[in-house]
């Protein structure tokens, strides 16, 4: 399994789908492939062990005469009521409905003369949806990330950190006490430095925050 594409979500991606970053063009190709110009592929995503056809891939034919000079320009699209784009909306609900109110409010804006500003995403509701390879080359795997989700896995570290001073007292004053070890099944996946540089806006760790609370991580060596 690897990493294809890793995508912010946004009016775009819950409405039509999505462009791939020129900066990430190649990697990508890497791994789908070179389209003829205006080529279009199908696909399938799976989403919450749900898979959705009918998604396709294109490469758009845009002037290349007036835009000589404009790199490839790779598309993710699917229909408005595609079952797909149904799931996301309910996978990112809260965030389906904001960007939902920015737009009835920009409507009005609009209506009176008055300038429309671009639809800025709380940081809190804040995502990102990230596509692995799989077995077939014609279906990729959709894992979503939220601010949420880091929440909690922030939260569940903070509950389980303890300084070694504090580990000593408990050993020493406890003569039951004791050390188990204890297998556990864990959900890994591989990230890459796109995958960081897409996920860093929202999910950074203050280092002031870290060095304060755990000075003890400074002494790990990567």
């Amino acid at each position: 399994m690897e990493l294809i594409y890793v995508k912010d979500v946004d009016k775009s991606l819950l409405y039509q789908g999505f462009t791939i970053k020129t900066a990430l063009l190649d990697s990508f190709l890497g791994f789908f492939g070179k389209l003829a110009i205006g080529e279009v592929r199908q696909i399938s995503i799976l989403l919450n062990g749900n898979i959705y056809s009918g998604i396709r891939v294109i490469n758009q034919n845009f002037d290349r005469n007036k835009y000589p000079d404009h790199p490839e320009m790779y598309q993710v699209r699917y229909d408005n009521m595609h079952g797909f784009l149904q799931a996301l909306r309910s996978e990112f609900s809260g965030l389906y409905h904001y960007i939902n109110e920015q737009m009835q409010i920009k409507k009005m804006m609009k209506e009176r003369g008055e300038s429309t500003p671009n639809i800025k995403i709380p940081k809190e509701l804040k995502a990102s949806l990230s596509f692995y390879t799989t077995d077939n080359p014609n279906i990729w795997e959709a894992v979503s990330i939220t601010t949420n989700d880091f929440n909690e896995a922030r939260k569940q570290i903070s509950v389980l950190s303890m300084n070694e001073s504090l580990s000593e007292n408990m050993l020493l004053t406890d003569v039951d006490a004791t050390i188990i070890e204890e297998p556990h099944f864990v959900k890994v996946r591989k990230l890459d430095r796109n995958v960081c540089l897409n996920l860093v806006n929202f999910i950074a760790i203050d280092a002031k925050f870290v060095v304060s609370k755990y000075p003890y991580l400074m002494e790990i060596s990567l």
